[in-house]
């Protein structure tokens, strides 16, 4: 009996001695560095998940990446901007280590037409571990609006209706034609060859802008006699806007109170 329980004790203690061995020649897996987070801010007024917006709209987001290892610093970040599967740009921009990255608020324009912006940013740390933030913001492109317009000068009397779009109906006195000038901080520009009604998106009016020609007056409307036969197509720039404005009709009427002008029209 006393042999048998030695060696079932001797046994015992050479499974201890392979199972103890086993576990110390296990290779140890050394810890792999985190991967960095990278996201788009959610702010009121900011683009920070998909969505849609309309052409020639403002849209602002701002970036924020971390890195959640302290010992694996973030040293890249990658700007990439595709538009209906053609890339726009493609840019990294590489800083010293950094724990975080706030950029501060970008602010563009939506100058594009119908069709799908992704922006995605991507943030790299020292040993390459990435991290990726994407939107995709449809783009939607509705027709312009059409609105009548009337600008009437009575006399002496400054000319109302003209204020929004950035001119000014000077004197009429000795005037054959009404003249009209952009006011401070205004651009107005003539548009040849091209029909009002030929312009339906924001697109098409902002590239027509561009394309027009700058003038110091528009001085084509009768003060001596009525016509309801104009087609004439001119642009303005003011308070940020673009205004596309086709005057088609003048009315001269006189009366006691002198010579009372109104010029018809529709703007987009």
């Amino acid at each position: 009996m006393k042999k048998l329980t030695l060696a079932l004790m001797c046994a015992l203690s050479m499974l201890l001695i392979i199972s103890c061995s086993k576990k110390k020649d296990e290779p140890v897996t050394p810890e792999q560095p985190k991967l960095p987070t990278i996201e788009f801010v959610n702010a009121e007024g900011y683009i920070y998940q998909d969505t849609e917006i309309i052409s020639g709209d403002v849209m602002r987001y701002e970036i924020r990446a971390i890195a959640t290892d302290s010992n694996d610093l973030l040293k890249s970040i990658r700007h990439k901007v595709v538009f209906n599967n053609v890339t726009l740009s493609d840019t990294t921009v590489v800083f010293d280590e950094l724990l975080t990255l706030h950029d501060e608020a970008i602010t563009k324009t939506a100058y594009y037409p119908a069709g799908l912006l992704t922006i995605e940013e991507t943030i790299s740390t020292n040993s390459d571990k990435t991290a990726t933030a994407k939107v995709n913001i449809t783009i939607v492109e509705p027709s312009l609006e059409v609105n009548d317009l009337e600008w009437v000068r009575a006399g002496g009397t400054p000319g109302t209706g003209l204020e929004q779009f950035g001119l000014e109906w000077k004197s009429n006195a000795k005037e054959v034609k009404a003249k009209i000038v952009p006011v401070e901080g205004a651009v107005l520009k003539t548009l040849e060859g091209v029909e009002f009604g030929a312009i339906t998106t924001e697109m098409e009016k902002m590239d027509a802008f561009e394309n027009a020609t700058e003038v110091e007056k528009f001085h084509e409307v009768s003060c001596e006699a009525s016509h309801d036969d104009y087609n004439f197509v001119i642009m303005t720039q003011y308070n940020d806007n673009i205004y596309l404005i086709n005057v088609t009709k003048g009315t001269v009427e006189n009366g006691a109170a002198g010579t009372t002008v109104t010029i018809n029209g529709q703007w987009k």
